[in-house]
């Protein structure tokens, strides 16, 4: 009898042993559940303000906010127009060192260039709007250090804009008419006043864009993307890149845009690189 009593006991011993190791069992599991859920509600991988909405409702949005951005962009057209005929005069002698007189070669040459110069003015001044609904469209989506970035980065990036435009007209442009003025010999140039804005225009928006390059630079090493060294290794591609940009966006057959681009490139790219060691993480 006692060997049973003992043998009984020792079951149960056993079974009480078991029973406490499910239970912590459960127990873990229940924590590992609860830590679980936590992580996915407090420490989710989204931004504060970021909520599901339908396609309909995005598209609806950006809508709204382009119409907007495109009611400012006729407004301010409608303001610049009317003084356009005047604006073009004074442009035109201001680029032109020497008197030359301006040509339309079709009668609505003139018009049509008024239009150009209107509308890329209207844009110009408009282009902080334009970034401010880009950036409200984009801001439930992200998260507080990427807003601080931008808050710095994208009015620099106008700044850096409107510098570049600056650089194109006070100082590149009229010496490059200087030199094609200087080496067309004895025949006086005629210049036809809708080819010669078209091609300023896009000289402007070259250089503009240009000035956009320490932008990117400075936000790719800032994320941790890159690395100031991965810049610096890959120099002679990028001057390669940027020297086809340079052919395609600001085509002038002497051959001083490109150059005069890719000196400016080389170095915004170099002070670029110097920069954004000041911001690796």
């Amino acid at each position: 009898m006692e060997d049973d009593n003992i043998e009984n006991n020792g079951n149960n011993s056993e079974r009480d042993i078991d029973n406490g190791e499910n239970k912590e069992e459960i127990h873990d599991s229940e924590l590992q559940g609860e830590n679980l859920k936590n992580a996915t509600t407090t420490d989710r991988p989204y931004p504060p303000e970021d909520k599901e909405m339908p396609l309909s409702m995005h598209i609806k949005e950006l809508r709204d906010r382009l119409v907007r951005v495109l009611i400012s962009v006729a407004v301010l057209f409608a303001i610049f127009f009317p003084f356009s005929d005047d604006v073009m005069v004074a442009l035109w002698y201001r680029l032109f060192a020497e008197n030359i007189d301006i040509v339309a070669y079709s009668p609505p040459e003139w018009i049509i260039s008024r239009l150009i110069l209107s509308l890329f003015v209207s844009i110009l001044v408009a282009f902080p709007y334009l970034i401010y609904e880009t950036y409200m469209y984009l801001k439930p989506g992200l998260f507080h250090h990427e807003r601080k970035y931008l808050k710095y980065l994208i009015p620099m990036s106008y700044l850096l804009f409107i510098g570049g435009v600056s650089l194109a007209f006070f100082v590149i442009v009229p010496r490059v008419l200087d030199i094609v003025i200087a080496h067309s010999g004895e025949i006086a140039p005629e210049f036809s006043v809708q080819k010669t804005m078209m091609g300023l225009f896009r000289i402007f928006f070259a250089f503009g864009l240009v000035f956009q390059l320490p932008i990117p630079m400075v936000l790719a090493v800032r994320i941790g993307i890159v690395t100031p060294e991965w810049f610096e290794k890959r120099r002679l591609v990028v001057y390669g890149l940027l020297a086809v940009l340079a052919t395609t966006i600001s085509p002038d057959f002497t051959g001083v845009n490109q150059l005069i681009i890719l000196g400016i490139v080389g170095l915004l790219y170099e002070l670029s690189i110097k920069i954004s060691r000041l911001f690796v993480k």
